[in-house]
């Protein structure tokens, strides 16, 4: 019995394209600015989620993160 391709490509459809974007550390840290030591520092804390395909190799859903940073984010303070 062979391997079947067909199989493996209808896995494909499991995984829309039109989900959010899944970015690496380094792309993370541009997207808002901040250092690789500071994505760290969050992952640690957590306070973004983070997938972790092995130990050192991470990805991050941005509209998770966005999400997740927006609890953390404190709004103006105005006198009344």
């Amino acid at each position: 019995m062979g391997f079947d391709r067909g199989h493996l490509a209808n896995k494909a459809s499991m995984f829309p394209l039109d989900s959010s974007p899944v970015v690496t550390r380094q792309e993370l840290a541009l997207r808002y600015q901040i250092s690789l030591r500071t994505v760290d520092r969050w992952v640690a804390k957590r306070m973004i989620p983070v997938i972790r395909l092995s130990p050192r190799c991470l990805r991050f859903d941005v509209a998770q993160c966005d999400a997740a940073l927006r609890r953390f984010t404190i709004d103006e303070v105005t006198k009344s």
